[in-house]
């Protein structure tokens, strides 16, 4: 595999969505920098949806940019912004590919045979093998020390084997544009 510098593309994973949604973008970025040996910069802005940083939660294992670096990119011109209702993507066209959606990691292939009108999102509905890389990229961005301590105890404490999450949108993506 060629080094970071020899790497051609740029795959910048930005999202202002929460957690979850920023992970499932890294994600997406991590298999397209593996199929067109590129590397990988996060932008993590600390905004309503997600305040904290992206360092304070997961390991130092990626490139982190700041909104001046993000800002920089895109003044240069040479890059592409990839939003989440592309379905095809044959590889990047610019030297940075900006990802704001996390819907290339469901698909089975990332190449010009694709000519899919939408996916069924729910994970179980989706190939096994898929299922397995989606997680294999997933387990790369691993949280931090304390973190893992504090979820630890949490567990620990309260015994939590069967509940339910519920996710209650509260219109957090009104007032978030204006914050990059």
């Amino acid at each position: 595999m060629t080094s970071s510098k020899e790497k051609k593309y740029t795959f910048v994973a930005m999202s202002l969505g929460g957690i979850s949604n920023r992970l499932k973008i890294i994600a997406s970025c991590l298999r397209m920098a593996d199929k067109f040996e590129g590397k990988v910069l996060i932008y993590w802005p600390e905004i309503k949806t997600c305040w904290a940083k992206f360092s304070d939660l997961f390991q130092e294992d990626f490139e982190e940019i700041s909104k001046e670096e993000f800002r920089q990119i895109l003044r240069k011109k040479k890059a592409e912004r990839l939003e989440d209702n592309i379905y095809r993507f044959e590889g990047p066209r610019k030297d940075y590919s900006l990802f704001s959606g996390w819907r290339f990691i469901l698909l089975p292939k990332i190449d010009n045979n694709i000519e899919e009108e939408g996916i069924d999102l729910r994970f179980k509905n989706l190939d096994k093998n898929l299922c397995k890389e989606y997680v294999n990229y997933l387990k790369r961005i691993k949280p931090t020390n304390e973190i893992k301590l504090k979820v630890y105890n949490f567990l620990s404490k309260y015994k939590l084997q069967n509940f339910v999450g519920v996710h209650i949108r509260r219109g957090d993506y009104l007032e978030v544009a204006q914050d990059l």
